[in-house]
């Protein structure tokens, strides 16, 4: 580097790798028409400021905003003025301009990362000759962008972000992304995107919760009910029911559910999941980018695209991205949880965790209800349920003599009674019976002396 920086100076050493690629379009004139866009970027290059702060003039030096230089750029190579507009440069409104403004009001850092990013690897696309190379890998274009004082982390980040948001950027098999002048498969996903309903992605976002919240240890509860009806809510004696509902605007539970819950006779049966109202449309969106890349790689199978294709292998990237990214809005949308307790309904704030595409949901409800000792783990130690005998005396079984039905009744609908494992009551009426502190008759439970 500082014996092509010594050479070159005061240009940047890329600025001979990159521009040789061009040298032979047709139509361009090597020497003079190099000259003429030269002179027309050092221009800029003082007159824009750069030249008191820049150390030396870089590829991505060039204002892709100026006519004049894009009249320039069109007699190198005039098919990727698509590109430019949508995701390099268009007074603010490019993919690349609305990345450096989300950076800025995010942390007040003014520094065009993803601008120079997407110049850069604009101006090592502009080969047309067949055979010729066209774009940078990611090591090839941090190196070109290394310099001091700035943090290259902050480029490869934008790098990422210009990736995924790029419509007209592709990516070889060699790890080289460069522009085209045709769509990529971003700008497919998007039209996919903007096809589908929020009432479409609520059925796949229901479809998802699912998958994360359906209940396979069924040691707390058995049933799952996600974004129903309150018609379809069918509470029962013996199982414990979780309810995922959409947020509502002022917080807590919907008037119809607080309604449904007051006339439930099994209040002691039924829990409620849910969060944030402001995050559901972001919700619905990433569920809408999920079901696109789903679709998108479908598409492709169908026309029996190999594995090995690079665009195949980015879109199953993709995937990954679009799934993560669906769990942890799902992860910052529902983080409370509404359960029966001592004076109505309890609720407690639930943070949940999630490895790669697995949330395991159950899990995490059942650990914060066991903190809170709303919920206790199963046991068959004497001990343990020689405490449980007197506790079910003290709340549920407070008759002489009660029918074991009307007990399991009064568990279902007393909102003090913990939750157990389903067979829990099973294990202790067992107990209890064989140490002849229960006695059962014609389905009567009878307490000892």
């Amino acid at each position: 580097r500082f014996s092509g920086i010594k050479d070159s100076y005061p240009f940047h050493p890329s600025i001979k790798d990159l521009y040789s690629r061009f040298k032979e379009n047709p139509n361009f004139q090597q020497t003079r028409g190099l000259i003429r866009l030269m002179r027309r970027i050092i221009r800029q290059f003082y007159e824009s400021g750069q030249a008191e702060s820049a150390s030396l003039v870089n590829v991505y030096d060039v204002d892709l905003n100026s006519p004049e230089t894009l009249s320039f750029i069109n007699e190198i190579n005039s098919s990727l003025s698509n590109a430019v507009n949508h995701d390099i440069a268009q007074r603010g409104k490019s993919v690349a301009e609305d990345i450096d403004a989300r950076h800025t009001e995010e942390y007040g850092d003014a520094f065009p990362y993803a601008q120079n990013v997407s110049r850069l690897l604009f101006m090592s696309s502009l080969n047309e000759v067949k055979l010729g190379i066209n774009g940078l890998t990611e090591s090839d274009a941090l190196g070109y962008l290394c310099e001091p004082g700035v943090d290259l982390n902050q480029y490869k980040k934008a790098l990422g972000e210009i990736v995924q948001r790029s419509w007209y950027l592709k990516t070889d098999n060699r790890g080289r992304h460069y522009y085209q002048n045709t769509k990529n498969m971003v700008a497919q996903m998007n039209t996919l995107v903007d096809s589908y309903s929020n009432e479409k992605a609520k059925a796949e976002l229901i479809k998802f919760l699912t998958v994360l919240f359906q209940p396979s240890l069924k040691s707390c509860y058995e049933k799952l009910y996600v974004m129903p009806a309150l018609d379809e809510i069918r509470p029962e004696r013996d199982k414990v029911s979780l309810v995922i509902f959409e947020p509502y605007a002022t917080g807590g539970l919907r008037p119809d559910l607080e309604s449904f819950y007051e006339n439930c006779p099994f209040k002691n049966r039924l829990m409620f999941l849910s969060g944030q109202k402001s995050l559901l449309e972001k919700l619905y969106e990433n569920s809408k980018r999920r079901m696109a890349i789903e679709q998108f790689i479908k598409d492709m199978e169908s026309e029996h695209v190999p594995a090995s294709d690079q665009q195949y292998v980015e879109a199953t990237n993709q995937r990954d991205k679009a799934a993560i990214a669906l769990i942890s809005t799902i992860v910052h949308t529902f983080e409370t949880l509404y359960y029966p307790a001592k004076g109505g309904i309890a609720r407690d704030e639930i943070r949940f965790q999630y490895v790669g595409n697995s949330l395991k949901g159950e899990e995490q409800i059942v650990r914060l209800l066991s903190e809170t000792r709303k919920y206790v783990e199963y046991t068959d130690e004497s001990e343990h349920l020689e405490i449980l005998r007197r506790k079910c005396e003290q709340r549920i079984f407070k008759q002489k003599e009660m029918p074991w039905s009307q007990i399991l009744e009064r568990a279902a609908t007393e909102i003090t009674w913990q939750w157990y494992h389903p067979g829990q009551m099973e294990t202790l009426l067992d107990y209890c019976k064989k140490r002849d502190k229960w006695r059962e008759a014609g389905g009567y439970i009878q307490k000892g002396p």
